[in-house]
């Protein structure tokens, strides 16, 4: 914690990075595109990402490269 407190960090993680290995990059991936396609709603994909604001949404997608 000193090392992280140094450097001026919280250590809370990086939400971006941590939400495709949560429930599985592959997953993740294949939600955005079928939004994308328009398979699947925003609100559906929200839900099931557990997102509630579409700016994360695109950043997911953006970190996930889906576009």
């Amino acid at each position: 914690m000193a090392e992280l407190a140094r450097r001026g960090e919280s250590g809370g993680g990086n939400y971006y990075r941590t939400q495709p290995i949560r429930l599985s990059r592959l997953f993740a991936q294949a939600v955005i595109a079928s939004t994308y396609q328009g398979s699947t709603t925003y609100r559906e994909a929200y839900r099931l990402r557990g997102t509630r604001q579409h700016a994360t949404f695109e950043n997911l997608a953006a970190e996930l490269g889906v576009t």
